[in-house]
């Protein structure tokens, strides 16, 4: 049972890191820039129903990301300092990730653009050190 539950647990994290961070791509990158040629409050009422359509999506990758984050820690323990350093860094900014991504999709919030540019620096860093610290250790 425990080599399930790792590929299970491996998969919700992967799986909601790409949740997250795809959403938060595709809703910097596609969606306001094309929402930039509609009418003032054509683009806010779209923004409003994105961010009303990309809660749960948040609400539920960083629940998964908690609950496989935790199990990945606490199912291969002894690792080096170095290691837990650069663990330290990357929960460090998947706490900036989740804050963010729980900020923008409130009601009316004025710098949601703004917000996503930081989180998805913060998101793809997060990744390379996933890299990292899956190569190295």
């Amino acid at each position: 049972m425990s080599d399930a539950l790792y590929v299970i647990m491996h998969w919700l994290h992967i799986s909601s890191v790409a949740a997250l961070v795809g959403g938060l791509l595709y809703a910097r990158l596609a969606m306001s820039p094309a929402s930039g040629t509609f009418a003032p409050e054509a683009r806010e009422a779209l923004s409003e129903r994105a961010a009303a359509a990309f809660r749960p999506v948040v609400i539920a990758a960083i629940a998964g990301l908690l609950v496989s984050g935790m199990y990945n820690i606490l199912s291969s323990p002894g690792h080096s300092v170095r290691y837990h350093i650069a663990l330290g860094i990357k929960v460090l900014l998947a706490v900036h990730v989740f804050a963010v991504s729980l900020l923008i999709v409130q009601p009316n919030h004025p710098r949601r653009a703004r917000l996503m540019t930081g989180a998805l620096l913060s998101g793809f860093t997060i990744i390379l050190i996933s890299v990292y610290l899956r190569r190295i250790f």
